[in-house]
């Protein structure tokens, strides 16, 4: 080709096109990569749903007596039948609760073995008709007005680009040239066809890079058109590492099992391993197999901001490509999902928790939990890790929010944190430490979220505390640097222990050095045995006793013996190193890692950040905060932490007597909510309503079907509905921890002054 071409001229878009490319044929790998690049509009797809279909509810009531409908993350309706079911019993007590034969029984996630159990498509009353719970066929995708598939890849170095070529709609003249990087022109290579062309939208090429205006428009449409693409394609790489054996191992497995929107997993209908979905059932991989999974795993797609929403707005049709090879996504969703469960393979382990935040379903999902759960994700500007999840965030966060990349990082952090707290009305995101904040963020106020900062601690365990209970914050926004909020401060720390570096040596090691000298003789604020407060303490409380229905939780007994046996400065069979295979020692790893262990004036306990000073709880908040006071009687946040025994809304309400205690269930259809609930061990009741609260004389709990829509992104992680007797209005927080009706039961509030 000629050298003396110039480089493409874009042409404006108009407000509904985007642009898109007409990939030529080759013959050859080698030969010169052809595109024609061209604008279309952007049309809502035609409505391709099933008008008849019912709702998973509606086709429930339509089943026989033992059988039960789930819904896969592609939207099938799968229909089940265990006749050896007999439902799931509770614990009754804590320390009896390892005599219990619920201990052997499998994760709640997992289907029965028996070979009774039995899975199909089709409905088990062959008289309904399947247009009731059918989809719609797969060629739908492919009949709209403008029909693209759209590249979802890593961009790479920009260093020694390549070079493709841009040809006229009409003619065969080239008249201009376009440098990509070099992973897009392997791509470009491998995925245009021999004898016809392929049409394709790849942000690099599409969007006028240099352009942050068009940039910044782009970023809103991300929603649209990688949902509204016919096909999305993920491009992995060229072959290497025997990716094509890991490609057809994974899709075996993955044909082997199925999961569901409310995270079971099932056997596939059909499947020739019908065992394989179980998790204590081994795979009979070779080294080889286990060697090209973690390689293929470990490429730098699964690394990317982006990549995480175009891949959570792709249909049922998406496929990864790597080199030739090609496998559907939801075949490697499920092997994927399957595998990071399975016991005995440690060192993947960690690959695939990552690889999963890919095929979660992120649609819906609240802005913390995406901040969460992709947090170890990169990309090339640091406003991304805020726009690059824009097609996922909730729809009022977006409407709230204008990308612009002139402005300073922290600002989009700030602005995103600001949102988001005034749309829920809670404290919920938390980015890293300020002990582990990068050296841009040192005169940024505190609150605001370092979301560039790797070293966040693993684990996050404000659901599952239920500090706060169901309340809302109090809070003011001061110009652009100050977060008032109104809260009550329950202790000041008196000892810190060393911090537990993110090393399964170190984290033992620390907690050795944590013990309290009265470990196996003292008695603790909440009058039980101090070595089992610190034994809740290693695992934050993540035990059967507060979870019943997840059995790869371990009783409070079962843990206290195995820290008794291997964990402790004094056990009988001491560990040298925590095994992130052995899923005890995993548990704690991820509790303990990047975590300082700290003792108050007032007896707690507890894990939190590096500077630990004052703990204070927060109404709308529910891990306790940590603060420190600076000179001028404001305060520094120093970070989230996990106190036992302000738990479950102890600081503002009293203590939850005995035989009441909170017990913690999954959301039915959303796996980032956690209902909490309140168990009476004597008499089995299990309510909703706290037993230390009186009924309100102007509102009465209500149900979801009371709020008319199902609950959203929008919505609080935590949260009961409450109506006003008298208005009818709703209120997505209990009116008995208003500040007012806390300071009349005597809490002792008062406004803190973060900067």
């Amino acid at each position: 080709m000629s050298a003396e071409l110039g480089t493409y001229h874009y042409r404006p878009l108009r407000d509904s096109e985007i642009r898109l490319i007409q990939l030529h044929p080759a013959q050859q790998t080698h030969d010169d990569i052809l595109l024609t690049i061209f604008h279309r509009p952007l049309n809502a797809r035609k409505d391709e749903s099933n008008p008849t279909r019912l709702t998973r509810t509606q086709l429930q009531s339509t089943l026989p007596a033992g059988w039960e409908v789930f819904e896969t993350p592609e939207g099938r309706y799968l229909f089940c039948n265990d006749s050896t079911d007999e439902g799931e019993s509770e614990d009754d007590d804590d320390d009896e609760a390892e005599e219990n034969d619920e201990a052997s029984q499998e994760s709640g996630s997992d289907a029965s073995s028996d070979g009774d159990f039995v899975t199909t498509w089709e409905h088990p009353d062959p008289s309904i008709d399947r247009a009731l719970y059918e989809l719609p066929p797969e060629s739908t995708f492919w009949e709209q007005d403008t029909v693209f598939e759209a590249l979802s890849y890593q961009w790479g170095s920009p260093n020694n680009p390549g070079t493709a070529f841009v040809k006229p709609s009409t003619g065969n003249a080239i008249v201009a040239t376009f440098s990509i990087g070099k992973n897009l022109e392997s791509a470009l290579r491998h995925l245009r066809y021999t004898s016809k062309p392929r049409t394709l939208w790849i942000d690099a090429i599409c969007i006028n890079q240099n352009d942050n205006a068009e940039k910044a428009a782009q970023v809103i449409r991300m929603a649209d058109i990688y949902s509204l693409a016919a096909r999305v394609v993920v491009w992995l790489g060229p072959a290497e590492d025997d990716s094509e054996l890991a490609i057809s191992t994974l899709a075996y497995l993955g044909a082997q099992v199925e999961t569901t929107l409310d995270a079971y997993r099932l056997t596939s209908p059909g499947a020739e391993e019908p065992m394989w979905y179980d998790i204590d059932c081994s795979l009979p991989y070779s080294d080889a197999q286990w060697k090209a999974i973690e390689c293929l795993i470990l490429r730098a797609w699964f690394t990317r901001v982006w990549t995480a929403q175009e891949i959570h707005l792709a249909n049922r049709l998406a496929i990864i490509q790597v080199g030739n090879a090609t496998l559907l996504w939801s075949l490697f969703r499920r092997a994927t999902e399957c595998l990071k469960d399975k016991p005995n393979h440690g060192e993947e382990r960690l690959s695939l928790s990552k690889v999963t935040s890919s095929t979660l379903n992120g649609k819906g999902r609240p802005l913390s939990d995406l901040f969460r759960r992709f947090a170890h994700r990169d990309c090339s500007n640091g406003h991304d890790k805020v726009y690059g999840l824009m097609a996922m965030v909730p729809p009022a966060f977006v409407a709230a929010t204008r990308p612009d990349y002139t402005q300073p990082v922290s600002k989009t952090y700030a602005d995103a944190f600001i949102a988001d707290t005034k749309l829920l009305e809670r404290w919920e995101i938390f980015g890293c430490d300020v002990a582990d904040r990068t050296s841009d963020f040192d005169d940024v106020p505190s609150w605001v979220p370092d979301l560039k900062s790797k070293k966040r601690h693993m684990y996050y365990s404000g659901l599952l505390q239920f500090t706060a209970g169901n309340s809302r914050l109090d809070y003011q926004f001061v110009d652009s640097s100050k977060f008032r909020v109104r809260g009550l401060r329950c202790a000041t720390v008196k000892r810190v222990g060393i911090y537990a570096i993110l090393h399964p040596q170190a984290i033992l090691f620390a907690i050795r050095l944590w013990e309290p000298e009265d470990l196996y003789t003292g008695t603790y604020v909440t009058g039980e045995p101090l070595i089992d407060a610190f034994a809740k303490t290693l695992l934050q409380n993540d035990l059967r006793e507060r979870n019943p229905t997840d059995k790869g939780w371990p009783t409070l007994a079962e843990w206290r013996a195995y820290c008794k046996r291997h964990i402790f400065s004094e056990s009988a069979e001491p560990l040298e190193i925590l095994n992130s295979s052995h899923y005890l020692d995993d548990m704690v790893s991820g509790r303990c890692g990047r975590r300082v262990y700290m003792e108050t004036e007032e007896g707690y306990i507890g894990l939190g950040p590096r500077g630990c000073d004052i703990i204070c709880v927060i109404p709308g908040c529910n891990s306790p905060v940590v603060i420190r006071e600076t000179d001028n009687g404001n305060f520094r946040l120093v970070g989230s932490s996990f106190v036992y025994g302000l738990n479950d809304g102890q600081a503002l309400l009293g203590r939850l007597k005995s035989p009441w205690r909170v017990q913690i269930f999954d959301h039915p259809e959303q796996d980032f909510r956690i209902e909490h609930r309140y168990y009476n061990r004597e008499t089995r009741e299990l309510t909703v309503s706290d037993p230390r609260l009186e009924d309100h004389p102007e509102w009465e709990r209500v149900s979801l079907e009371d709020l008319g829509r199902p609950l959203i992104g929008d919505d609080p992680i935590i949260l009961e509905l409450f109506k006003n007797k008298i208005t009818g209005g709703i209120m997505n927080s209990d009116p008995r921890l208003l500040p007012e009706a806390l300071e009349a039961r005597g809490v002792d509030l008062q406004w803190f002054t973060i900067v």
